[in-house]
């Protein structure tokens, strides 16, 4: 995205204006609408009236990119409800770090074999894919209710291990740009480094907020809540990074504590938190309608055609053969309470490749690692087939496993 202060904001408008317009029509199809932004990103993009140009490491992608992906993560730890998972704690733990690491090693080992990428590239890629995405989770089971302990495990797995997978991309990352095999002794040690300080940044970041916003801390800032709890999503993620930690899960952790200020000692008035995730569902969109449509503007029929067949072998393999075996490692062993073979067969199937891939992508692109515009192509074969075909075809899926629920009407 380049050019001007007010061609910037002519080419945005024109993004979220679509944007609005195509989330509107995918509402009655039950059609995730970030399918829709990756395409509008297309059609404004090179490939289509040449209107968005987003350049890698320029200011205003790194910051839609750096800005969005701290919200999105931040709302998703908001989202999650932590007395509701009960005993269920120990799978989404398992899907978050087993489940990860498998399916980045499978995606990876697919991605090296088939098209004969150097190993720490190929890891790369399965670590960009490995993470499962809450932006778009949420709004399908809010339109097609599932099992609740399906959905709730779902829902909190995405919200993990988004924060797993973007800390993992960022230990691999090294070896992919200097073409060198992982380093994983002190890959490990670097890669538990990092979760533990994003944690611990995250933590006292949503203290810090709800001591400004509740009234236990007097809420000086109490008017101000929305933009105090955007704040510090941002300033956990550069606190994090500056730190040497993960920012994305700093971010995360920060949205989890401020979204369950019980837990913590605080207590919030019910208006305050209606108008808080009033503004963060404004938020969001903006961000996963800008992040898709940089994303989307990143592909053009050449860049498909030289990826060739790749991407889209590699996405069979994620789907077809990652998934099942993630969720199987991670959730076969568990016995309390178990797993039913018709609740692990959806679980495999609700996995939507979404906002964290496309930002993670992003991120990858715009280092300058060899490899980059396929990377990005794969995403992008990803998104459509895990939003345009799985997510779709939830609903469907889970009454012929018979764990559907009623009220989808009522829940959007």
């Amino acid at each position: 995205m380049t050019g001007s202060g007010t061609a910037v904001l002519a080419v945005v408008t024109a993004v979220l204006a679509g944007a609005v317009l195509w989330s509107r029509l995918t509402e009655g199809p039950h059609i995730p609408d970030v399918a829709a932004f990756l395409l509008w990103g297309v059609v404004l993009g090179p490939a289509g009236l040449d209107w968005l140009h987003w350049r890698p490491g320029g200011a205003a992608g790194g910051f839609i990119l750096s800005a969005g992906t701290a919200v999105i993560l931040f709302w998703g730890g908001r989202e999650l409800r932590l007395p509701r998972l009960g005993r269920r704690w120990g799978s989404v733990a398992l899907l978050a770090t087993v489940g990860v690491a498998v399916s980045t090693a499978v995606t990876g080992a697919g991605m090296h074999w088939m098209l004969g990428w150097p190993w720490g590239r190929a890891l790369l890629v399965g670590a960009i894919l490995a993470p499962t995405d809450p932006a778009s989770l949420i709004p399908v089971f809010r339109r097609v209710p599932v099992a609740r302990g399906v959905q709730e495990v779902a829902t909190a797995e995405s919200a993990f291990n988004d924060a797993t997978g973007a800390a993992l991309v960022g230990v691999l990352l090294p070896a992919a740009l200097h073409g060198t095999a992982p380093a994983w002794q002190s890959g490990g040690i670097l890669f538990l480094r990092t979760l533990g300080l994003g944690a611990v940044v995250g933590v006292a970041a949503g203290w810090a907020a709800l001591w400004l916003i509740a009234p236990r801390g007097g809420a000086w800032l109490r008017p101000m809540g929305s933009m105090v709890l955007v704040l510090t999503a941002w300033g956990a993620l550069v606190l994090a990074g500056t730190a040497g930690g993960s920012g994305y899960l700093a971010a995360f952790t920060a949205g989890l504590v401020t979204g369950n200020p019980g837990m913590a000692g605080f207590r919030l008035p019910p208006r305050s938190r209606r108008l808080e995730e009033h503004w963060g569902n404004l938020l969001l969109f903006v961000f996963r309608a800008l992040i898709f449509a940089l994303l989307g503007s990143r592909i053009t029929p050449g860049a498909l055609v030289a990826a060739g067949w790749g991407p889209w072998a590699v996405t069979g393999v994620l789907v077809l053969v990652a998934r099942p075996l993630a969720v199987l490692v991670s959730l076969a062993p568990v016995r309390r309470p178990p797993w039913r073979r018709s609740e692990l067969l959806l679980l495999m199937w609700v996995r939507e490749t979404g906002v964290i891939p496309a930002a993670l992508a992003g991120a990858v692109a715009a280092a300058g690692v060899p490899g980059a515009a396929t990377m990005v192509a794969t995403v992008f074969a990803a998104a459509l087939v895990t939003l345009g075909g799985q997510a779709t075809t939830t609903g469907w899926v889970a009454r012929r496993l018979g764990l559907a629920r009623a009220g989808a009407e009522a829940e959007i």
